[in-house]
């Protein structure tokens, strides 16, 4: 997992390194651009090699490709990625643009204090951490709640009369008509009750 930074003045980024290389959580990797089209590069070969952009913070005046156009692009690749734009007064259209289109979760303008842009970056490193944890969460239960409902319906145990296939479709479509809430507790319920040939053991 990265936290990139992307400015033509090298200055910039080596300097924002040492303000954010304590923020890092261990194992992360800090990388700098110069151009939008460098960024683009780099972020795939990270992704290629396992390492996701988890937060890009991005200058908005560059030559070639702009900031907001670097991460509206990006943003279509990896929408996880955390973004934030480095920005002057006099570049709200761009701001407008990247929030339009990009989902921006901040933007800093120019001068910026180091505190404040700390503060930042640290916030977005926790929100991108966060969204994974629910994420992968969201999945862990789905699989459950799949297994749960097809191992309960197509078991092959139990020969169907009228009146317990009349249950097991009641079972089905009272599973369907619940909120997300519901359904996601109803599963928690059910995997403390059924024990299905070891397969939700764990």
């Amino acid at each position: 997992i990265s936290v990139i930074c992307v400015d033509d003045e090298k200055i910039i980024p080596d300097s924002l390194q040492n303000e954010l290389q304590t923020l890092l959580p261990e194992g992360w990797e800090f990388e700098i651009a110069e151009s939008g089209e460098e960024a683009i590069s780099l972020i795939d070969e990270m992704v290629e090699e396992g390492t996701m952009p988890a937060v890009v913070v991005s200058d908005q005046i560059m030559p070639g490709m702009k900031g907001d156009e670097l991460l509206i692009n990006i943003h279509q690749k990896y929408p996880e990625t955390m973004k934030i734009l480095l920005t002057g007064q006099a570049d709200a259209d761009a701001v407008g643009n990247v929030v339009n289109k990009a989902q921006l979760y901040r933007y800093i303008a120019k001068p910026w204090e180091k505190r404040d842009f700390r503060m930042t970056v640290q916030a977005a490193i926790k929100m991108y951490r966060s969204n994974q944890i629910v994420a992968e969460q969201k999945d862990i239960i789905e699989k459950l709640r799949v297994n749960i409902v097809d191992n309960f319906i197509t078991s092959k145990e139990i020969k169907l009369d009228d009146y317990q296939l009349y249950r097991k479709v009641f079972f089905q479509r009272f599973i369907r008509s619940l909120s997300s809430t519901n359904k996601n507790w109803f599963v928690r319920a059910c995997l403390g009750l059924i024990n299905m040939d070891g397969e939700i053991n764990n």
